[in-house]
């Protein structure tokens, strides 16, 4: 399995809440969505972690971005830096964290 616990951080959350998440649902993880960071000065995977879903909160298409349901359920908190390049999915996180 491409998930190493230790070392992956959600892209834009302010918080490592992957592993929590990924013990009640790593079966339903679907890839990784690198934005144009890949790593951060911690050594750290960045990454957009996706899901399979069928009608749940997010659901669109067969797939949902479990940073998004993170933020949206609050247990991440969007971070960004102003001194780096924008992130692919800043608007969405920040509009989940509403």
């Amino acid at each position: 399995m491409w998930y190493t616990r230790s070392l992956l951080r959600l892209v834009g959350a302010a918080q490592s809440a992957a592993h929590g998440f990924c013990q009640l649902q790593c079966t339903n993880l679907s890839f990784l969505e690198y934005d144009y960071y890949q790593d951060d000065k911690f050594g750290r995977i960045l990454a957009y972690v996706w899901e399979n879903c069928t009608s749940q909160l997010g659901c669109n298409n067969g797939q949902r971005m479990v940073n998004w349901l993170l933020v949206k359920k609050g247990i991440a908190k969007v971070v960004t830096y102003q001194d780096r390049r924008s992130l692919k999915y800043k608007d969405l996180l920040l509009q989940a964290e509403q």
